[in-house]
């Protein structure tokens, strides 16, 4: 499993496409619990150990869960993202924040400040 997750991203040059969809779990049963704009939670089942695909578009801003712990995400030929998983039951989280942002907010609300400020020093025009 950890040959194929270090030769993934180069997945169109290194295997052919029947070995590619070897490496992507088999899925029996999946159970989306919710799914928004920003979070997706589930159930998922493995038969073995491989890759869940997802068609989610990779972006430095999901963070993936497995049981409760961040896990690697990743990238299927730099479109998609796809998590490890072992075979058994699992519960999936996928979670979407961006921190630029958040970012952005902190730089307009610290604006906002430094000028309310300046209006009290040099008073109100008449």
């Amino acid at each position: 499993m950890k040959r194929n997750l270090k030769n993934i991203e180069n997945i169109e040059n290194k295997y052919n496409l029947v070995v590619f969809r070897m490496s992507i779990i088999f899925l029996f049963d999946t159970g989306v619990k919710n799914f928004t704009e920003t979070n997706i939670k589930g159930n998922v089942i493995a038969s073995k150990d491989g890759l869940l695909y997802t068609s989610i578009p990779v972006n430095k801003h999901w963070t993936a869960y497995v049981n409760g712990v961040k896990s690697e995400i990743v990238p299927i030929g730099g479109a998609m993202i796809a998590l490890p998983l072992t075979a058994g039951t699992h519960y999936i989280e996928f979670m979407y924040f961006n921190k630029d942002l958040l970012f952005g907010i902190i730089i307009s609300l610290v604006s906002l400040v430094l000028f309310a400020i300046n209006w009290q020093r040099r008073g109100k025009p008449s």
